[in-house]
């Protein structure tokens, strides 16, 4: 009789105390995880007239008209341009190397390549994305599967307590020991 009041007060108290831990608590142990930038580098052949071509568009994909872009090389401006009604920009006078084309808060590292001696994987143009892209939202999920999962397990853990403290009570009653 002894072990069962024993463990049934344990089952209280593991209870009781995963209903007292706060969610915040459990969540910040799920912090997510950053990667550091890395810095990509993507191939562009310039055009037979050795220009280099590219397009300002919104995370929507919408054109950008006047957008300012700057062309940079080991952290100096080489040349600007600006974006027409279409997006599209064009800058002469490159030579081959890596460049950092930006618009506005968007940056990304480029290597130009006359179209002679381009690599296979290179790409006419390059396009800068202004704004954030969110990919893979999900607009039915209201509730988090972390929370269903605490939730379960206080139900659970609350459930199992509350039955050890019945089975403990039952086991008080019939020990046939009468109070004075």
């Amino acid at each position: 009789m002894r072990f069962s009041k024993d463990w049934a007060r344990g089952a209280a108290i593991v209870a009781g105390l995963n209903l007292a831990i706060p969610q915040a608590m459990v969540f910040a142990a799920e912090a997510p995880v950053t990667k550091p930038a890395t810095k990509s580098v993507k191939d562009i052949k310039l055009t037979s007239a050795g220009e280099l071509t590219g397009k300002v568009v919104t995370a929507e994909g919408k054109a950008v008209d006047g957008a300012a872009v700057t062309i940079s090389q080991n952290g100096k401006a080489v040349t600007k341009a600006v974006s027409k009604a279409s997006g599209e920009f064009k800058v002469a006078g490159l030579k081959t190397g890596v460049y950092q084309v930006s618009a506005g808060r968007t940056a990304q590292f480029v290597r130009v390549w006359p179209q002679d001696v381009a690599p296979p994987s290179a790409v006419a143009q390059t396009t800068i994305v202004q704004g954030p892209v969110v990919r893979g939202q999900d607009e039915w999920d209201y509730l988090e599967t972390d929370e269903i999962i605490i939730g379960v397990t206080a139900a659970t853990a609350l459930g199992i307590g509350i039955g050890a403290l019945v089975i403990a009570n039952d086991n008080d009653d019939n020990n046939g020991s009468a109070s004075p």
